[in-house]
């Protein structure tokens, strides 16, 4: 592959330095995203050298973690600095935090002394239609006041936001979108559409329209088989993904591998093969900030 990489979203992790109960016993939920048995098929651990194995015809210029729902989120993180600290490839880390959190201020503080984090996020995926897609506690966390207290706090730190949420949830991520200009936003999973038929199609796109006027919001696409399934298509998920570039523009979007839960998928060769098949048309210089530059910019690596 020729042109240079920016993994947006990958996972290092070790179950012998941090604890991840999903990772020891089946969780229910996830056996729906990454497959039956998952945990029996990722690894104990998930390094450098497992990821640069797996990427080897790639040209990796850069890297950006995601934290993995530990029960140790700032253990996690001083975990990645330590690779950070041994790999030139390491750029950026994704950290993991509640907006719910009474004490964020302190767990963004403690953040602070980590360099690799940029960014951080908070998982809140609920399908109000199958308690069995739900990945939080509740329905509506974002209409809570705390989380607008959550996002005045955040404001004042360095770091970006990341919404892991349904599509059904976009208005509310350009409700804050709106209303904290100077925080820089990703949307994961572009957006996540549960609602994949041609209705569905055209109430997201018609979101996804609507947040892309907030100059302050990004579009990562990662975790493909999670969004249409562990046997996607390059048909199916080809329309999805030229929508969202097209409304967003490369310069807005990026991609992701979501290293090592593909490897339960179809595998990182045949996502990445997909990805330059649907950006073909492109200019060389607009898929360079899709595979690359976008994800420099939003997470201000040199």
């Amino acid at each position: 592959m020729a042109l240079k990489i920016v993994d947006s979203h990958f996972h290092f992790y070790d179950k012998k330095i941090n604890n991840y109960p999903f990772l020891e016993n089946c969780d229910d939920n996830l056996e729906l995203l990454w497959g039956r048995n998952y945990q029996k098929k990722l690894p104990e651990s998930y390094l450098p050298t497992d990821y640069f194995r797996d990427m080897e015809e790639m040209q990796i210029e850069g890297l950006v973690m995601a934290e993995l729902v530990s029960t140790d989120p700032l253990k996690e993180m001083q975990f990645a600095q330590n690779i950070a600290n041994k790999s030139q490839h390491l750029s950026a880390a994704i950290a993991n935090i509640s907006l719910r959190d009474k004490n964020l201020s302190q767990l963004l503080k403690e953040y602070l002394q980590i360099p690799l984090i940029r960014s951080v996020r908070d998982h809140l995926l609920w399908d109000p239609n199958n308690p069995n897609r739900c990945y939080t506690d509740k329905a509506g966390i974002l209409l809570e006041p705390v989380v607008q207290e959550s996002f005045t706090i955040l404001q004042d730190y360095p770091f970006n936001f990341e919404f892991e949420v349904y599509a059904h949830e976009i208005p509310s991520v350009l409700d804050y979108a709106k209303k904290f200009p100077t925080i820089k936003f990703a949307l994961h999973c572009m957006g996540w559409p549960l609602d994949q038929t041609q209705a569905g199609f055209l109430k997201w796109e018609d979101d996804m329209r609507r947040l892309s006027q907030c100059r302050n919001v990004y579009v990562k696409i990662t975790a493909i088989e999670c969004i249409f399934g562990l046997e996607w298509s390059l048909n199916q998920i080809a329309p999805w993904i030229k929508a969202t570039i097209d409304i967003f523009s490369p310069t807005r979007c990026m991609f992701g591998s979501h290293l090592p839960i593909t490897k339960c998928s179809k595998g990182v060769k045949v996502l990445y093969e997909a990805y330059q098949a649907i950006v073909k048309d492109l200019s060389i210089q607009e898929q360079q900030a899709l595979f690359a530059d976008t994800a420099k910019d939003f997470y201000n690596i040199n």
